[in-house]
């Protein structure tokens, strides 16, 4: 039987650009049409592609949606969900932005903070010496406990090396300022990891989409014409 006639609406090229930059959403997009291209061998790729979507076009809509969450959703036709995931991808990266833009301001702060209050030479200093700082009033008392738990082997600070604070509440200040820092780090780390479960959770809901979409719903479609372009074109079936 011959498939069913679809009417296709607003054909551009969108991929085209993506495709050339060294981007992580790039590879994972060329990774997808490529894998689509070639699992199917009866498809003429220099027409535009049917809309009745097999096991190869649900594959592809899973790599799509582990590129970018939401895009699955949108070549399934699934626009409402797909709106979300993107609006949740974009919320993740710029907290995350922002997490780490702070953090790096904080870490400015508590390293100068350490300077002015407590006679720290910043340059060549470490993150554990910045550590060992907050945690004695004075590189004396830090490398007494060192010498009486290590004897031999213990690591102590001398000459540049060494600081004293002012007074207590100024290394309390300083810690508490350190913490900041590190709370944003350790928080824009927790966004990584949620960005990559947006990306699970977006690839089986695409699937699950592919599987039960009602043929009513417009769809993204993908095709190769000879020119070499990369082409997307909106179909709706009636």
């Amino acid at each position: 039987m011959k498939r069913e006639a679809l009417k296709h609406s607003t054909v551009h090229r969108v991929l085209s650009s993506v495709l050339k930059e060294k981007t992580m959403v790039g590879l994972f997009i060329s990774f997808a049409m490529i894998n689509s291209a070639y699992s199917q061998d009866d498809i003429d790729l220099s027409s535009p592609a049917d809309t009745s979507f097999n096991h190869q076009s649900k594959r592809t809509a899973i790599l799509l949606s582990l590129a970018l969450p939401g895009l699955g959703e949108a070549y399934g036709g699934n626009w409402a969900r797909a709106r979300t995931f993107f609006i949740t991808e974009g919320i993740t990266w710029t907290s995350f932005t922002a997490l780490r833009v702070y953090g790096g301001w904080r870490a400015d702060d508590y390293r100068v903070y350490s300077a002015d209050h407590a006679g720290v030479r910043l340059a060549g200093q470490s993150d554990s010496f910045f550590r060992d700082i907050g945690s004695f009033s004075g590189s004396e008392v830090f490398n007494t406990q060192q010498l009486l738990a290590q004897r031999a082997q213990a690591q102590v600070y001398t000459g540049v090396n060494t600081w004293a604070w002012d007074e207590e509440a100024s290394r309390k200040t300083y810690l508490d300022i350190r913490r900041s820092s590190r709370r944003a780090q350790v928080r824009s780390v927790y966004l990584i990891g949620f960005a990559i479960l947006t990306r699970a959770v977006s690839a089986i809901d695409a699937g699950r989409i592919i599987d039960s979409r009602s043929p009513a719903m417009p769809a993204l479609n993908m095709y190769f014409p000879p020119d070499g372009s990369i082409r997307v074109a909106l179909g709706y079936r009636f």
